[in-house]
């Protein structure tokens, strides 16, 4: 199992648009290209992190090479974006985590 963390600094003002952008992306990633999801969290220090999973390493290439895939929803988070900070790849060694169904509350536009 391979994992990649990714990390961005928002524009307060525009976090609507970030959440709605990476939702477009990552459902996207996730149905065009196979990946096993992403989890995106609000960190104490008001950055963004999501990680993404995918069964091996070479899978996350072919969304790699074509970035462009969802252009409403990059546009939307770019928008957002202060700071992008360097992803993380990471082989995950051993996984203790459960998956209990989502507890998160309702969003305003959230299509899952």
């Amino acid at each position: 199992m391979f994992a990649v963390i990714y990390r961005w600094r928002i524009d307060p003002d525009r976090e609507a648009d970030f959440l709605a952008g990476w939702e477009l992306v990552s459902g996207a990633v996730r149905d065009r290209f196979g990946s096993l999801g992403s989890r995106l969290h609000l960190a104490d220090d008001g950055l963004y992190v999501a990680y993404g999973r995918w069964f091996h390493r070479d899978d996350r290439l072919p969304y790699r090479a074509h970035l462009d895939f969802h252009d409403e929803g990059w546009r939307l988070m770019q928008s957002a974006i202060i700071e992008e900070l360097p992803e993380i790849p990471m082989t995950v060694v051993e996984d203790m985590l459960s998956e209990p169904p989502s507890s998160l509350p309702p969003r305003k536009g959230r299509t899952s």
